[in-house]
């Protein structure tokens, strides 16, 4: 099969090459600039440059789409935030030979939103750090007495849809209230909902799993050798 990947410098598209390469596959890797780290791969038969899709989303897709229909892509593989969440919404301008295998727009939407997930997590009693949530930075003034520091603050997306583009986001930490308070009031009003959460010490531990259509067909587990921040 023929199997586009995005984000040719994300080193998990360089596994994923690797990995569907061995198995036999046409690998074509793409991103905003060559070389990257995946397109040097010895699995990777082709390579093209598209447009950055955080300052010019459309030109992205657009690039995109006709690289598929040209090429007679089988499989369509964004990495990234920005790209997959590009091309769920864009997925109806996917030419029917084409499979783009993942959920609707609105489920990976809602998967990129901490503040959902971690919700989700308590409602199926999965514990969760003490969360403090802010919506805006009108809340500023109303933040609580009982707040531990360090306190992290985590912005609910790592990727904000803006006017011009896409914000990154980023963690980080207060370690007493006027800390806390002076990082708020740097806060753009677009980066909120920000979540206030206690720190939690200990080894970072990920699980990664892959279904269909619900049905888990193969897991993964990792644990961190280093954090970000620190």
């Amino acid at each position: 099969m023929r199997i586009l990947i995005t984000d040719g410098d994300n080193r998990a598209s360089l596994a994923i090459v690797r990995s569907l390469g061995r198995l036999g596959h046409t690998i074509i890797v793409c991103d905003k600039h060559l070389p990257s780290l995946a397109s040097v791969s010895r699995y990777s038969s082709a390579k093209f440059i598209y447009p950055d899709p955080v300052s010019k989303p459309q030109e992205f897709v657009d690039s995109i789409i006709k690289y598929i229909s040209e090429h007679k892509v089988d499989i369509v593989l964004p990495v990234a935030d920005v790209t997959t969440l590009l091309i769920s919404k864009n997925r109806h301008m996917l030419p029917n030979f084409c499979h783009f295998p993942f959920s609707d727009f609105e489920t990976i939407s809602q998967a990129a939103d901490k503040n959902y997930v971690m919700k989700m997590a308590a409602s199926l009693d999965v514990p969760v750090p003490k969360t403090f949530e802010l919506t805006g930075k009108s809340e500023i003034s109303k933040l609580p007495d009982n707040l531990s520091y360090p306190v992290v603050l985590k912005p609910a997306r790592s990727r904000i849809k803006i006017d011009d583009g896409w914000h990154f986001t980023s963690v980080g930490y207060a370690d007493n209230y006027v800390d806390l308070v002076s990082t708020l009031e740097r806060k753009s009003e677009y980066e909120f909902p920000i979540l206030l959460q206690e720190r939690i010490y200990g080894p970072g531990i990920g699980i990664f799993m892959c279904c269909n259509h619900g049905e888990i067909i193969a897991t993964f587990s990792h644990r961190r050798l280093r954090e970000k921040p620190p």
